[in-house]
């Protein structure tokens, strides 16, 4: 896909009727880097201008008006899939769409080649038979790898200053959740705080909408108080999150921050009674979303750690 135009930046600035100082700040960079975008110094490819228009909540159909030609389009949506497939561990379907994009030379994008190395860790991982994520130190390396693809000079002190694409602040939330199984725990809340203060989440929180990107960043903080053993500061998060998730409507991970309720009150002492009943509308919630890990993790949770039957419930 060829670069966007600086011109096409501006006019969505204009039309979005906002200064080249507010705009720069909505995105994450500074006001002279966009007055360079905008006269063409600087060159950005389609997938840094998607994360622009997501910021914005421009639609697709706005993007293909601004910029694509109708096969660019197709392009773009196999991308998309390719996310979609990724981001369900649909790995048949992902070996597919990755055939299609090798047809159309995208494999040499550098977001695409980021996907393809996360996509090798997780299987990685997943191979291990974790029921959840349990990333070692090699898959840390990896995904330090990984996220310089597309950031070449990333730095964990940064990460609050980044744009950010959906798929990055995943990767990044992955990290968090790395240093904390290998024990570095100051440094995975360090950066996951950082994460969930992210320029390119608040601009769009600022809009009082839902972002999926912000429930991945807190609910990986979440999972690093917990690996910490902070387990106050872990439910305040954790209900926070829940707060937020069934107000903005975004149901997708629910059953993972339930259980991290559950988990925190189990460690600070509460009746089982109480915890079990969070944990029993996890475990319910992950059955309507059909995700068979976290199906297997509730599971197997509830007779290790939490020791107590589910079918009582059912």
């Amino acid at each position: 896909m060829k670069a966007v135009s600086g011109v096409l930046i501006k006019e969505l600035r204009q039309e979005l009727n906002l200064s080249q100082e507010l705009f720069a700040e909505k995105v994450a960079i500074s006001t002279r880097h966009l007055s360079r975008i905008e006269n063409n110094k600087v060159d950005i490819d389609v997938f840094y201008f998607i994360n622009i228009m997501n910021i914005f909540e421009k639609s697709m159909a706005d993007f293909w008006l601004l910029f694509l030609d109708s096969n660019e389009y197709r392009r773009y949506e196999m991308y998309d899939h390719l996310l979609y497939s990724f981001s369900k561990e649909n790995w048949a379907d992902f070996n597919t769409t990755i055939s299609e994009l090798k047809e159309d030379s995208m494999l040499d994008s550098p977001h695409i080649k980021q996907i393809l190395a996360y996509a090798e860790i997780i299987k990685a991982e997943t191979s291990r038979g974790s029921s959840l994520q349990d990333f070692n130190a090699y898959d840390l390396e990896k995904m330090y790898n990984a996220i310089k693809i597309t950031i070449p000079d990333f730095e964990e002190e940064n990460v609050s200053e980044y744009l950010l694409t959906q798929n990055e602040i995943y990767l990044i939330g992955d990290i968090c959740d790395a240093l904390a199984g290998l024990k570095q725990h100051k440094r995975a809340i360090k950066l996951a705080k950082a994460l969930s203060k992210n320029k390119s989440i608040k601009a769009r929180l600022s809009e009082d909408k839902g972002d999926y990107g912000y429930i991945y960043a807190v609910g990986s903080l979440i999972a690093c108080y917990e690996s910490a053993k902070m387990y106050n500061e872990a439910l305040d998060e954790a209900i926070k999150l829940h707060k937020y998730c069934v107000k903005e409507n975004e149901l997708t991970s629910i059953d993972v921050y339930l259980e991290s309720i559950a988990s925190s009150y189990k460690s600070l002492g509460e009746e089982e009674s109480f915890y079990k009943s969070y944990l029993i509308r996890s475990y319910h919630w992950a059955v309507l979303r059909g995700y068979e890990r976290n199906i297997a993790y509730i599971e197997r949770a509830a007779k290790e750690k939490y020791h107590v039957s589910l079918e009582d419930n059912m």
